[in-house]
């Protein structure tokens, strides 16, 4: 059996298929991310680890993702935004490249993972909004 990756390693891989799939935009920490991987979950890399959701008093959530977040600011990959619910991506292309690679992943597939995810973000985020 396959020993589960730290959230370190969660938080580098999901920080880098943002930032190849959605370069310049910032991060959402909203339920929106939650949702979003559990949409694309399907889509989502192995070697991102099992992410487990379920439904909450606060609405759908993925209980790795606390854990995967605060790695990043630990690791300095995630920079809060005040007043906002998502944070500035400090990962460039290059270090982004060679986190995927390092996975296994092409970059060709890792934009379009991060692609999805940013696309599924914004799409809930609209329907959030016309409430």
């Amino acid at each position: 059996m396959e020993a589960s990756p730290s959230p370190y390693d969660q938080s580098a891989l999901l920080v880098a298929l943002w930032a190849l799939g959605a370069p310049g935009e910032p991060l959402p920490v909203s339920d929106a991310l939650d949702r979003a991987l559990h949409a694309c979950a399907s889509e989502l890399p192995a070697s991102l680890g099992r992410l487990t959701f379920s439904v909450t008093h606060v609405g759908l959530r993925c209980f790795e993702l606390p854990a995967i977040l605060l790695s990043a600011q630990d690791g300095m990959m995630l920079v809060e935004e005040p007043a906002a619910q998502r944070m500035r991506v400090q990962m460039g292309d290059d270090a982004a490249r060679q986190t995927v690679l390092r996975h296994g992943i092409s970059t060709v597939e890792a934009r379009r993972i991060g692609a999805a995810l940013q696309a599924e973000v914004a799409r809930l985020l609209r329907v959030a909004a016309m409430w």
